[in-house]
């Protein structure tokens, strides 16, 4: 959490939930992380864990 993303993908980036939440605690919040897998662009087809918020609470994986 408190290091930098190995994959950053781009913003409106389609993904596909396989797996998860689990729950993931930095400071005073509770950080679910999905298991997805990459639609479209440069990363397609890679898997792998996606935070469901960022560390201010902001959403970064939303629902369709």
């Amino acid at each position: 959490m408190d290091s930098e993303p190995v994959v950053e993908i781009a913003h409106k980036t389609t993904v596909l939930v396989l797996d998860g939440p689990i729950i993931y605690k930095h400071k005073a919040l509770d950080i679910p992380y999905w298991v997805v897998r990459v639609l479209e662009g440069d990363y397609r087809d890679r898997v792998g864990w996606m935070a469901e918020i960022n560390q201010t609470g902001k959403d970064i994986l939303v629902g369709m």
